[in-house]
């Protein structure tokens, strides 16, 4: 469980993004080119699946908020990092 703080200034940083998405790009960074492209894997299959239930609900923004997430990891999965 992350302190309030912390909690606090990571919802600062991330700008609108999914703050999931925002903490896997910072683990990423830090990761060899084979297991940076599996955490991307890993967030595009929970992406599509939350895009799934999210559209199952109805919730046709949060959907497409999701299949947003879902193809963008995948071109930057092969991205070299600065």
């Amino acid at each position: 469980m992350l302190s309030p703080t912390i909690y606090d200034l990571i919802k600062e940083l991330i700008v609108g993004r999914d703050i999931d998405a925002f903490i896997a790009d910072l683990i990423a960074e830090r990761l060899d080119p084979k297991c940076r492209v599996e955490v991307y894997l890993m967030l595009h299959e929970y992406y599509l699946r939350s895009a799934d239930e999210f559209y199952a609900k109805g919730d046709i923004s949060q959907a497409g908020e999701k299949l947003w997430g879902a193809v963008m990891p995948k071109p930057m999965a092969g991205a070299p990092q600065p």
